[in-house]
């Protein structure tokens, strides 16, 4: 069960929405548990190219869903967050933000510059979770 939020679902158009958010370990590739992240990179995709405009710092791991809505708030003009993987507690309450949560592995650039193009990416969604288990389901550690 999730905590009550304490503020109020923002119904942002995505049109307010310009960026993507991306977990990265080291800036070229989407290969970070969301858990794990204490920044994420902010792409700006209205040009042919993507350009990472600035890396925005997380809360601490911990903290339950305040975390979560924490994040949401940190990314609440990004309309995408690409990670390698999130548990359900943060994917129900980024989703509840409207903020569409996509688990894939791939080139940063690659993967924004697909789905600006609206190609198939079906290739590079994370299918199999190996190091996700108990600990992805809510507790704000992330994966240990």
């Amino acid at each position: 069960m999730l905590e009550k939020e304490p503020t109020e679902i923002l119904n942002i158009p995505v049109v307010d929405r310009p960026y993507i958010a991306v977990a990265t370990r080291e800036g070229v590739l989407v290969n970070q548990h969301l858990g794990e992240a204490q920044t994420l990179s902010i792409y700006d995709t209205s040009n042919e190219i993507p350009v990472m405009i600035e890396r925005r710092r997380l809360s601490q791991p911990g903290g339950k869903d305040f975390r979560w809505f924490a994040v949401a708030d940190t990314i609440k003009d990004c309309h995408q967050l690409l990670v390698s993987g999130i548990g359900t507690a943060p994917r129900e309450i980024l989703t509840q933000r409207g903020i569409e949560i996509l688990e894939v592995n791939g080139m940063i650039d690659s993967v924004i510059t697909a789905l600006k193009n609206k190609e198939d990416i079906s290739h590079l969604m994370v299918r199999e979770h190996s190091n996700c288990g108990d600990v992805c389901r809510g507790t704000g550690m992330g994966c240990m």
